[in-house]
């Protein structure tokens, strides 16, 4: 009989251990999981500083792009980069809902990725019914997005019409450009 309680309780003592094992392994498991995760944070973090050095600020994963704007609905705007001011600007004209959008430089100040972006937005604008005036000096915008210009020179009326076709007048490229 001893020899049976003694296997037997060697028996229970190996199942206890296992018990501890069996309950650990989920653990382990869950470690391992949150290392993996950190991992994948660290690699992510690591991404986002070599497109910042690249000078690509840009372009953030997809699934970055939704926290990205989170970042910016909850972020005060003296602490928004440019881009973001000149929309926010946008949309502080359109709250109060005019007929005519008077828009004096907004593209002024940003680079070609931010002008692009402005200009596709006032683009969208003027199709939706949105009538706007833009004063702007970034010509390779002006040109795609607005099929009619009026041009001066020196407070002097130059041209109307046509956008390609104002561009191509001599005496606006010579306003513009110089002597050709």
């Amino acid at each position: 009989k001893d020899t049976v309680d003694a296997a037997s309780q060697k028996m229970e003592g190996n199942a206890e251990q296992k018990d501890v094992v069996d309950t650990e392994a989920p653990e382990m498991e869950d470690k391992a999981e949150q290392k993996d995760a950190v991992d994948d944070d660290v690699q992510e973090m690591e991404d986002k500083a070599e497109q910042k050095d690249v000078g690509d600020a840009e372009a953030p994963k997809m699934e970055d792009k939704g926290k990205a704007e989170q970042d910016v609905v909850d972020a005060e705007p003296s602490k928004l980069p440019l881009g973001y001011l000149k929309r926010l600007e946008v949309a502080r004209a359109l709250a109060l809902k005019p007929k005519l959008l008077l828009l004096d430089e907004p593209l002024a100040g940003l680079n070609q990725s931010e002008a692009s972006s402005l200009a596709d937005l006032i683009k969208t604008l003027n199709q939706d019914g949105l009538s706007i005036l833009l004063i702007e000096h970034n010509l390779r915008e002006v040109l795609r997005i607005c099929p009619q210009v009026y041009v001066q020179d020196l407070g002097k009326s130059l041209a109307f019409g046509n956008s390609n076709e104002i561009m191509n007048q001599p005496e606006v490229i010579k306003a513009y450009l110089g002597e050709s």
